[in-house]
């Protein structure tokens, strides 16, 4: 199953974005403290967004699991410079880069779940009964 436009992009927007905080965390962050924890917050983000954008590259779909995670560690990352008080421009550069990482590496991750479900609502199963497909899958377990 191929990845729509939107959520291709938005795996994309994923990987640019931290990189935006790891560049701002380097050149303008105000302290060492605020500097190391983005910069190393926005490397391992990096890793996660860049195994979600791997997988969508070679098999057409996202990962949960990456996607997950990143966009919760774009939550840290739009969250954190509060916490060190850093500068108007870090603060507003990292937060944008944050919210970015954590919203479309959320869709990204999300769309799993939707088609999932779309795919399962979309086949009527009467009440109280299971489908051969979900026994088949039970039993195999």
């Amino acid at each position: 199953m191929d990845a729509s436009r939107f959520t291709a992009v938005a795996v994309v927007v994923a990987v640019v974005a931290p990189l935006l905080a790891l560049v701002t965390a380097i050149a303008i962050g105000p302290s060492a403290a605020f500097q190391g924890s983005i910069a190393l917050s926005a490397l391992v983000t990096l890793v996660f967004a860049g195994h979600n954008l791997q997988v969508v590259r070679t098999t057409g779909s996202t990962s949960f699991g990456s996607g997950a995670v990143a966009a919760l560690l774009g939550v840290w990352l739009a969250f954190a410079p509060v916490i060190y008080d850093a500068g108007f421009l870090s603060t507003a550069v990292t937060q944008f880069a944050g919210l970015l990482t954590a919203t479309f590496s959320g869709q990204a991750a999300l769309s799993i779940v939707g088609r999932a479900l779309g795919d399962a609502s979309a086949r009527e199963v009467p009440a109280g009964e299971a489908s051969a497909e979900l026994v088949e899958q039970f039993e195999d377990e």
